[in-house]
Order: structure tokens, then C-alpha cells, then sequence
């Protein structure tokens, strides 16, 4: 089930963007230094959005290189996301 034309899907080595079953965008997961579940006033200013008009809970992804670091996708269960995510890449556990 999806929420719009998006989906985000984590593999092994990124995190994906999906139209369909085409990738559009992809992150690295070595290049992500933190993650947080953001709602809609607490999302930072100069960001790459990949979003679909709902939910309206954000994950933001702030990547270690690039012009812009922050990265904001919204998956349907943002919590279920972030720890499928933390599960491929354990390093983002780390404070």
C-alpha cells in the first residue's frame, strides 16, 4: 500500500526512491551521517524533498557530502523505515 507515487525502499548498500518499479534517486547508506523523523514546522530549510502529499511525518536523511545534505523522503511508517534502515546500516546508532 502507498500513499502516492513514491515509495523508499533501503537495500543493502542505499536507500531508494521509487516511481513504480524505476528508481529515480538513490543514497548511499555510507553517506548518511544521521537520521531523524521530523513532522511538518520541524523540517529543515535547505533540504532535497522526495514526497508524497501524505503522510505528513518526514524522515530526514543528512548525508555526509553534497551542496545539499538534507534529504527528506516520506515513507508510510516512518518509525518502520528508520529501523529497517538502522538494521542495514548500524553505524547510524551511533550519537
Amino acid at each position: 500500500m502507498t500513499a502516492g507515487p513514491l515509495n523508499f525502499c533501503v537495500t543493502a548498500s542505499e536507500v531508494q526512491v521509487r516511481v513504480g518499479r524505476f528508481v529515480v534517486r538513490r543514497i548511499l547508506l555510507a553517506d548518511i551521517a544521521r537520521v531523524d523523523v521530523a513532522s511538518t514546522f520541524r523540517v529543515p530549510l535547505w533540504n532535497e524533498h522526495w514526497c508524497n502529499l501524505w503522510p505528513l511525518r518526514f524522515v530526514v536523511l543528512r548525508r555526509k557530502s553534497g551542496w545539499i545534505s538534507n534529504f527528506i523522503i516520506n515513507p508510510l511508517d516512518p518509525e518502520a523505515f528508520l529501523a529497517d534502515l538502522r538494521r542495514q546500516a548500524p553505524h547510524l546508532d551511533q550519537p
